[in-house]
């Protein structure tokens, strides 16, 4: 089934409160005019709570390039910067240097050439970095919740629907069926008749043709006699 329609509701910008401690406050960072995000989702019988989602196995190791981008906004928020231009080094160096150790020592350095972002800056900003992608994930997790529910609410709703025409349907068939039964019954009923009346008619028949047959003859023999007698004709 495909949730359309899903976008990150807020993004977390952190502050720092007394102590230094980076703190999650709500600032929607996500413009309105970003267009739909399609979710694809298993329905409520394999749905994730939203506490697992982080532990799920076999998850893909490249990010989904719509989600990757929400998520980069959303970071984008954090003050402390660094975590992003960090793995998109890490991610170029990939093929060049093989060696994490290497690999992570070259990052550095060139991010701070580049961008002026020390290794305790990095350091720093992971803390709002992790705690932006808790909160996204809660978001996430109550954001498809909330869809899928209200699309199970709506299938349910058709489900009833269609269960209501379906037992219509068979309530009228049931009618039809012995509405068609009395039909076939009373056909024959008539087609009974139809034989009575013929046999009453070659009843008729046979009873008109026996008087028809005696007065005939009847005829036949007093006109034979007349003409024996002379009797002409008028």
């Amino acid at each position: 089934m495909e949730l359309k329609g899903l976008i990150f509701k807020s993004a977390q910008k952190p502050k720092e409160d007394k102590a230094g401690t980076s703190q999650v406050a709500s600032r929607p960072v996500v413009p309105a005019s970003r267009p739909p995000v399609e979710v694809s989702y298993l329905g409520p019988k394999n749905a994730v709570p939203m506490a697992t989602i982080s532990a799920r196995k076999n998850v893909s190791e490249q990010p989904d390039q719509q989600f990757d981008k929400q998520l980069r906004d959303s970071l984008q928020a954090v003050p402390q910067q660094g975590y992003l231009e960090l793995i998109d080094q890490l991610e170029i160096l990939s093929d060049a240097i093989k060696d994490p150790v290497a690999r992570m020592r070259t990052a550095l350095k060139s991010i701070e050439r580049a961008h002026g972002i020390t290794s305790d800056q990095i350091a720093a900003s992971l803390r709002g970095s992790s705690d932006m992608l808790v909160q996204e994930e809660k978001n996430f997790s109550e954001a498809i919740e909330a869809q899928a529910r209200e699309r199970v609410a709506t299938s349910q709703d058709s489900i009833k629907q269609l269960d209501a025409q379906i037992q219509a349907i068979e309530a009228e068939l049931q009618r039809l069926q012995s509405e068609q039964a009395r039909l076939k019954s009373e056909r024959q009923q008539i087609q009974e008749q139809i034989g009575s009346v013929e046999g009453l008619r070659r009843q008729v028949e046979e009873r008109f043709a026996s008087a028809f047959t005696y007065h005939q003859k009847r005829l036949d023999d007093i006109r034979a006699q007349l003409e024996t007698l002379g009797v002409s004709k008028k």
